[in-house]
């Protein structure tokens, strides 16, 4: 059995195993450079996405150009920054409204139990049986194309998992008797989810979250590449991949460099997310 208070303790112990790990703080180092250099990217870059020098088409990585250029003449590396910038925010957006109407939808689930979760339940196998490509290119039929409005697509085909995790987690803690004490004891509704419930569930969530964040930064990518996403000449990880498969024998550069930055985020992500379940799966082991 374990308490809010506990809980806060326990989270408190998971902070400190994880930056004890090497590994997951080296994730989190290159994941925070990477991120910075995207957010910040008008000042590491020194040009914009979109300038064209024609002279410089498939110009090899050098001092001026450390990413090369692509068809265009335009700086790759600064287009991987850009782009960096939409892919991100996109994958982001989607991943916190996920967590948003998983966390809401799976409390009532888990709280409520019944005819209740039984709805909700079947309308997450429901929406999970829809392929995630349908439900972004209805998003982007009903909404416009070319503005990033496929992000909520993504949110809902990310749901399920979030509200299946925390509907199972709810109705773990709500079989805890310090639940059935402060119900005793007149702790109800919005104050019982805030004082007892979400301490406890947070930290698998946070573990479960870093898994998705990942899923939606590839799964953007993978839009950019089909041609459902940001239109050009906006810059965006898959549409930038795209743009240089056409040359991949000639100049392997305008592919290669932008999907290693691709697969070293995702790969960031991942292993801090591994580092996340690690750290409180050690203290689970702890206390049995």
């Amino acid at each position: 059995m374990r308490s809010s208070g506990s809980a806060t303790k326990k989270e408190a112990s998971a902070r400190l195993r994880f930056f004890k790990n090497p590994v997951s703080v080296a994730a989190l180092i290159v994941f925070a450079v990477i991120l910075f250099c995207c957010v910040f990217a008008p000042v590491v870059s020194r040009y914009g996405y979109a300038e064209m020098r024609v002279s410089e088409r498939f110009l090899k990585p050098c001092s001026d150009h450390i990413f090369g250029c692509d068809y265009a003449g335009r700086d790759t590396f600064a287009r991987v920054l850009y782009g960096g910038r939409n892919t991100l925010k996109i994958a982001a957006v989607a991943t916190v409204l996920a967590a948003l109407g998983g966390m809401t939808l799976g409390i009532i689930s888990g709280i409520c139990g019944g005819t209740t979760d039984m709805l909700i339940m079947r309308a997450m196998e429901i929406l999970s049986a829809v392929p995630s490509l349908l439900l972004v290119i209805l998003a982007e039929c009903l909404m416009g194309w070319g503005k990033g409005n496929f992000m909520y697509a993504m949110a809902l085909s990310a749901l399920p998992s979030v509200v299946r995790l925390i509907r199972a987690s709810v109705s773990q803690v709500m079989s805890k008797s310090y639940i059935e004490a402060s119900r005793a004891l007149g702790v109800k509704g919005l104050r019982l989810v805030f004082k007892h419930i979400l301490p406890n569930i947070l930290p698998s969530v946070f573990v479960h979250l870093t898994g998705t964040f990942a899923e939606q930064i590839l799964l953007c990518s993978i839009m950019g590449y089909v041609g459902v996403g940001i239109n050009p000449p906006q810059a965006e990880w898959g549409l930038i991949i795209f743009e240089g498969y056409a040359s991949l024998r000639t100049a392997p550069h305008a592919v290669l460099l932008p999907a290693a930055v691709i697969a070293v985020c995702v790969l960031s992500v991942n292993l801090i997310g591994n580092g996340l379940r690690d750290a409180v799966d050690g203290g689970d082991r702890s206390d049995g």
